[in-house]
């Protein structure tokens, strides 16, 4: 993609890294799961840093994009990829993840869960195969249709704020920046609204989050001021940031632990579904109304992960508690 390659081409080349990225992201959300400390802390942790990737990310590519070939900007993926790919295997060195849990985790991980927790349930008659078991768990499907929408605001908004800015604002280049400030709020809101998370519960907490990032996006939608819609865009992404660690914890609350790796992988890979779906449909609606779609769009997305989380907290209700 660094040498500008037909659009054809770079769309293959996307897809190939979406899903690379995809198995990676599962990966790591079971395995960071599994870790010793606060299941809630080590998320906030390994999702803030997520943040930074992707508060720095628009900062380079804003310059890129004053240079004659702006395709250039994937030679720095690309060494980041080395980067990743050199850290992995120097820390993970092609070890099982029971392996390496065995040796650094005072608590049992997954895999010995499984051994010592199911024995009487693998010999049930009716045990069927993991993929099954996964499946039929309701939670699953309901925290991965939740992450799927909240992944689809939080590309969505980092991403087409910008045209937003550009062509409804009159922001120019720099309206670049302003995806940085939704991602840097993105990263801090990981950390330091742990505490409040806590303190209101997690089962009411989401509806806090949503209800004021929605009032927020009321502000960007129709206040026409580029300082205040970039202030406002930030704070959307503060208070937006729990919701994904959020989701992971309490996956790792309720679901089964024989099933909760496979669970996992499942509800993050849904989740990275809505990273392509949604940018997509604002794009087609786009293409027909305009760019002032984006707003009322992300505002009725916002109000879906509400109905989808009152859902699963009907289902889970007893079971949900701040870690």
């Amino acid at each position: 993609m660094a040498v500008g390659p037909p659009f054809a081409v770079m769309c293959l080349g996307y897809a190939i890294t979406g899903f690379a990225l995809a198995i990676q992201n599962a990966q790591g959300n079971t395995f960071v799961t599994q870790l010793p400390g606060k299941v809630s802390n080590n998320m906030a942790i390994l999702h803030s840093a997520y943040g930074v990737g992707a508060l720095v990310a628009p900062l380079v590519a804003t310059q890129f994009t004053l240079l004659p070939r702006w395709s250039y900007f994937f030679f720095v993926s690309l060494g980041i990829a080395f980067i990743s790919l050199v850290l992995s295997v120097s820390v993970f060195r092609f070890q099982r993840a029971e392996g390496l849990l065995a040796n650094i985790s005072p608590r049992p991980s997954i895999a010995t869960q499984q051994t010592t927790e199911t024995e009487a349930f693998e010999d049930n008659a009716e045990q069927k195969n993991k993929y099954h078991q996964v499946f039929k768990q309701k939670s699953t499907h309901l925290l991965a249709l939740f992450l799927m929408v909240y992944v689809g605001v939080e590309v969505t908004l980092g991403g087409w704020i910008v045209t937003f800015l550009i062509e409804l604002r009159g922001g120019g280049v720099s309206a670049g920046y302003v995806s940085s400030g939704f991602f840097a709020g993105l990263t801090l809101g990981r950390l330091v609204l742990l505490p409040v998370t806590k303190f209101i519960g997690i089962s009411r907490v989401v509806y806090v989050y949503s209800v004021l990032a929605m009032g927020f996006e009321l502000i960007v939608w129709f206040v026409p001021n580029l300082i205040t819609n970039a202030v406002a865009v930030a704070i959307v992404g503060l208070v937006l940031a729990p919701l994904y660690p959020i989701t992971m914890n309490v996956a790792s609350q309720v679901l089964p632990p024989w099933v909760l790796a496979g669970s996992i992988g499942w509800i993050a890979a849904v989740g990275q579904a809505g990273s392509a779906i949604f940018p997509f449909i604002t794009g087609v609606l786009a293409t027909r109304y305009g760019v002032q779609i984006l707003q009322p769009l992300v505002m009725v997305m916002l109000f879906i992960t509400m109905i989808i989380w009152t859902m699963f907290a009907l289902v889970n209700n007893t079971r949900l508690k701040a870690d």
